[in-house]
């Protein structure tokens, strides 16, 4: 029992010095319209004009969840996919595993529909 105290104590000191980590937020899907307007500043700031095959690049490029994500519900799988596949082509030696294996994954669920 007095093991059991013990353990329990630094679980509860633990938890009250290291509080875990706020789940992200639903991002809701979005209009092309709102996604170009919430995300150019920070994918083509420099093009206001940018297609949307441009910020669709930029997105996959990004180390952002959120905008990848959200990217993803947009535009669909096909459009998200042959991205990917151009972005792969070109970027093989730099891209790093985990984000080839998160967007493999991604892509996946998009096909199989579970975004909604």
């Amino acid at each position: 029992m007095d093991n059991d105290l013990r353990n329990r104590f630094y679980r509860y000191k633990r938890d009250a010095l290291y509080p875990p980590a706020p789940a992200e937020p639903y991002v809701p899907p979005l209009t092309k319209q709102e996604w170009r307007d919430r995300y150019h500043v920070r994918l083509a700031w420099s093009n206001p004009n940018a297609d949307d095959a441009v910020l669709l690049r930029k997105a996959l490029m990004s180390e952002s969840w959120t905008i990848i994500l959200s990217a993803a519900r947009l535009f669909g799988a096909q459009t998200l996919e042959s991205a990917y596949m151009e972005y792969l082509s070109e970027e093989l030696d730099k891209l790093p595993q985990w984000k080839r294996d998160f967007l493999e994954m991604l892509i996946g669920r998009a096909k199989n529909g579970r975004f909604e």
